[in-house]
């Protein structure tokens, strides 16, 4: 997949500030690593998103690769609980208005990635950019 000129520049300007930032958070560490292979991932993304309406598969399958990057055990059960949160209510959602929702894509990523942050910051995260784009769901059943 080829981007433009202009996408490509902004895409590693994105990236270099994001890099920036993380490195100044948290020094040179796995936790800054993990952070921008994870914002190069989305910024892919959605530059792919944006480019052919599509999402290679592959992304969820390296998302759920860096969720297991210093993984610690005991954390296992708050990031299942996270991916189910996110997918359960978002699947059910797609069931019943498969016409007014979101993609497959958007399913995937937003459960990999409370499947990353876990309970708290990921169903905050996934519920948060939820809402934000679906303002035009009306909830009424007009015949």
């Amino acid at each position: 997949m080829k981007f433009s000129t202009k996408s490509t520049n902004t895409a590693l300007c994105l990236a270099s500030g994001i890099g920036l930032i993380l490195l100044i958070l948290f020094g040179i560490s796995i936790t800054a690593v993990k952070g921008m292979t994870l914002a190069l991932i989305l910024l892919y993304a959605s530059m792919s998103d944006i480019k052919t309406h599509t999402v290679p598969d592959f992304i969820s399958a390296m998302l759920l690769i860096l969720a297991f990057i210093d993984f610690d055990v005991s954390n296992i059960y708050s990031m299942v609980m996270g991916a189910l949160l996110v997918f359960i209510p978002q699947f059910s959602f797609a069931v019943i208005y498969p016409k007014r929702c979101f993609g497959g894509a958007d399913l995937k990523i937003s459960t990999a990635l409370a499947f990353i942050l876990g309970t708290d910051k990921g169903v905050f995260a996934s519920g948060t950019l939820a809402v934000i784009p679906n303002n035009n769901i009306s909830f009424s059943s007009s015949v």
